[in-house]
């Protein structure tokens, strides 16, 4: 039978405190700077995309959608930076 006893309960906490110092590291201080920048860029990204779009349909001409697979790749690229990003803090 295990018994709990208070200091078993600083023990463990104690190791638990000592784990969550590891997991941090050396990035533990920069994650809310990168969450930051990271949503600058998307910000900038957004308000581009937004004044070009503006742009093509004020234009008279009728223009090809010949950009769908940069902006596609850009899209797929900044999910996976997110959600690498997001589990990285999940889990750390």
């Amino acid at each position: 039978m295990f018994l709990l006893t208070m200091a078993n309960a600083n023990l463990l906490d104690a190791e638990r405190r000592l784990q969550l110092e590891r997991l941090s590291g050396p990035l533990g201080r920069y994650d809310g700077l990168a969450l930051i920048l990271l949503g600058v860029v998307l910000v900038v990204v957004a308000a581009t995309r937004f004044v070009r779009t503006g742009r093509l349909l004020d234009d008279p001409e009728t223009h090809s959608a010949g950009g769908v697979r940069a902006e596609l790749l850009l899209s797929v690229a900044l999910a996976v930076i997110v959600a690498g990003f997001s589990t990285y803090l999940a889990l750390g």
